[in-house]
């Protein structure tokens, strides 16, 4: 899973926030990959402050699908944290995401196994300009 872009939607620390983020699964597996709808979390520091739901979806056999996850971001649990406001001072931001999305995929057309992932990253992202400075992400999967 990689960030490709990420946009701030009113950015008004007075009222909630909306999060467009432009994201890249890829499947490095050699079958293909059907999913059900998937749970994004964003964390600042210790504290969940979003949730999205992506929609179902299939990524085909070492294939990438890119897509736009739309995320809440409730700015109440942001605005009286002072190391929040000292991130907003210098202009970057460091938060972390995690997804979980469970899904199947099918072995020679006829044995479907159960699969659940998840993805956990912590993204760096430049305030004014919307740029991602860095991104590091691990993931597991369970059979």
């Amino acid at each position: 899973m990689r960030l490709n872009s990420v946009n701030f939607k009113d950015l008004d620390l007075t009222k909630n926030l909306t999060v467009i983020a432009d994201v890249s699964v890829k499947n490095p597996n050699a079958l293909p990959f059907k999913f059900k709808s998937s749970t994004t979390t964003l964390l600042y520091g210790t504290k969940q402050v979003g949730v999205a739901y992506g929609p179902p979806g299939q990524v085909g056999a070492r294939g990438t699908l890119r897509t736009n996850v739309t995320m809440n971001v409730i700015s109440s649990k942001l605005v009286g944290d002072s190391k929040f406001m000292e991130d907003v001072g210098k202009g970057s931001l460091e938060l972390e995401t995690s997804t979980m999305v469970g899904g199947k995929v099918t072995i020679l057309g006829m044995f479907k196994r159960h699969v659940d992932v998840m993805m956990k990253c912590s993204v760096s992202v430049e305030i004014g300009s919307q740029k991602i400075l860095d991104q590091q992400c691990t993931q597991k999967m369970w059979l």
